[in-house]
């Protein structure tokens, strides 16, 4: 295990006597897969309980050099995140993070990764340090301690998720249509379309927002389950010069057991009149093998059911 790097120094903006505090824990994880869990701070919102609501102002991950997100730390403030730092190599990968509170809390927070060689094992270290030189509103001397264990906390539950997390199941489709891609999806992102067509999928279709708004709601009532099922619009890519535009929603609120806990709607435009449609279905790891099997045939046949509709709207 490296413990230094000189490359990694000249990027830091702070030198040590800044530091506020630091802790540290040791990962099962090697350091590839921890950096890609770790540097998404989504996945941190969702751990902690007194973390919540993340929003993007700029960009679409927290990872990307000059990405701002926003986020409320429950009871303490509404904290604004901008990622000024990502850098990553072989052995030492490093994320920095600048918070800016609206009760005048400032900081910098720093996720370093260090490979453990002998085992592919990962230590972490957490370090929270000013932004400048003195803050009259940060007075860590009575309760740094707090602070302290926030941050170990962190580490903490983070290793325990991540220990206890079991591989979700992913069902994959994907089909070409001859059709232009506008109305292809126009149609997918269109779940009272969906259930017309193929009425399985379910009914009782009812929005809370606007179907394109990340944070939009929807539910829906399937019979076979006799179950109402709800999920949310997280993520919504449309990219001006992109060929790939993807519709993402996530379950919320209901047993998860037998129903997809993540939904990926995807098209790819292959030409004028000719569009990838690919359809990501994410279950949870103890979803019934014989609902899997019956989920994959009517997946298939309701496809093929889309195929037909759109091409028999040219």
């Amino acid at each position: 295990m490296s413990m230094s790097d000189d490359s990694f120094k000249t990027i830091i903006p702070y030198d040590a006597s800044s530091n506020l505090l630091s802790t540290s824990l040791i990962f099962e994880q090697n350091i590839d897969a921890l950096w890609l869990f770790l540097k998404d701070f989504n996945n941190t919102i969702k751990i902690m309980d007194f973390f919540e609501n993340l929003k993007f102002i700029k960009g679409n991950n927290t990872w990307s050099e000059g990405n701002i997100f926003w986020f409320n730390w429950i009871g303490l403030t509404h904290l604004e995140g901008k990622c000024i730092c990502a850098k990553s190599n072989s052995n030492k990968k490093m994320i920095i993070w600048k918070a800016k509170g609206d009760i005048g809390i400032n900081f910098y927070k720093t996720i370093c990764l260090y490979r453990i060689t002998k085992d592919n094992k990962t230590l972490v270290k957490s370090i929270i340090s000013r932004t400048e030189e003195k803050n009259e509103l940060i007075d860590f001397s009575g309760s740094r301690n707090y602070y302290l264990n926030t941050e170990f906390n962190i580490l903490e539950n983070t290793s325990k998720f991540l220990n206890n997390m079991k591989k979700d199941i992913i069902s994959y489709e994907s089909c070409i249509i001859n059709i232009n891609y506008l109305k292809v999806w126009e149609f997918i992102i269109d779940l009272k379309k969906l259930c017309d067509i193929a009425p399985k999928i379910g009914s009782q279709i009812e929005y809370s927002g606007e179907k394109l708004k990340v944070g939009s709601f929807l539910k829906y009532y399937i019979k076979s389950m006799e179950k109402t099922v709800f999920y949310k619009i997280v993520g919504v890519e449309m990219p001006k010069k992109g060929k790939i535009w993807i519709h993402k929603l996530e379950a919320i609120g209901v047993n998860s057991k037998n129903i997809p806990i993540y939904i990926e709607n995807k098209i790819t435009f292959l030409d004028e009149n000719k569009t990838q449609l690919s359809l990501l279905h994410k279950f949870s790891y103890d979803t019934d093998k014989k609902f899997l099997e019956y989920f994959s045939i009517n997946k298939k046949e309701i496809m093929k059911k889309y195929i037909e509709y759109l091409e028999g709207t040219k």
